[in-house]
Formats: C-alpha cells, sequence, structure tokens
C-alpha cells in the first residue's frame, strides 16, 4: 500500500516577529532580510515526512502545539519530543552506537534548525558511506 506523504517545514511554525524587516528567531540569532528568512526555512533540517492527513490537521499549529502529536508519528518526527528517549531502548541503543546526535526539541528556532540540518547531513553520510555500501556487496 502506498501512503501518500506531506513534506511539512517545521521553521514554519517559528514565533516570528517582523519589526523594521528584521527576523528575530531568537536572542543570538537574527536575519535581517526577510528573502533571507525564506530561503532559510526551506533548508533540509526543518523538513519532516508526515502523513498528508496528519499534515492537514496540524500544519498551521505552532511548534509548541504540534509536539506533543510529532510523538505520534515516524521515529524521525517523533525525535523531537523528549518522550521518544524514554523507554525506547532500541533507539538510544541505535543513538550511542552511529554517534548520530539526535535530541529532543522543546523550541525550534535557527539553531535548533542548523543542528537538525546536521543531523539529517549525517545521517546521509552513514546511509550512503561508501566503505559501508561496499561491505553489503561483498
Amino acid at each position: 500500500m502506498f501512503f501518500r506523504i506531506a513534506t511539512q517545514n517545521i521553521a514554519l511554525l517559528f514565533q516570528v516577529e517582523f519589526d523594521s524587516f528584521i527576523f528575530t528567531l531568537s536572542k543570538r540569532r537574527r536575519f535581517t532580510h526577510q528573502n533571507d528568512f525564506r530561503e532559510y526555512r526551506n533548508y533540509l533540517g526543518g523538513l519532516l515526512l508526515l502523513p498528508k492527513r496528519f499534515n492537514a490537521s496540524y500544519g498551521a499549529l505552532p511548534y509548541k502545539e504540534k509536539i506533543e502529536h510529532y510523538n505520534t508519528q515516524n521515529l524521525l518526527a517523533r525525535s523531537l519530543h523528549p518522550l521518544s528517549y524514554e523507554h525506547n531502548s532500541g533507539f538510544t541503543q541505535f543513538i550511542e552506537r552511529s554517534g548520530l546526535a539526535f535530541r529532543p526539541h522543546a523550541q525550534f528556532k535557527k539553531d535548533d534548525l542548523d543542528e537538525r540540518h546536521d543531523l539529517y547531513r549525517k545521517i546521509a553520510q552513514q546511509i550512503w558511506n561508501p566503505s559501508l555500501l561496499l561491505k553489503e556487496i561483498s
């Protein structure tokens, strides 16, 4: 059975204030132009694969309201929620073995997006590691 999946850009869920074309995402990190913000919010670290119905139901909610519902989705989405690390020995053992920096995110600001982007990059490097692929072939 094929499930239709919708990508959801969680960066859109930032509680953003617009003041003289300055998007403030945290006290330390700012965007000085609206176009920079628009480009940045489409980075890989701000994307999730979610069922279309879930995305339609919860897509417009702020991140703080959605995070509870992420814990019912796939493990990548669940990893944003702190409960996904409790009583989940398979996942925590995977984190230890892989060295991947999974962690929950109570909020999702620019620094969180950077961190998640780096995590996705490292996941891809492990999946498509040439030495591991050759090892599987032989």
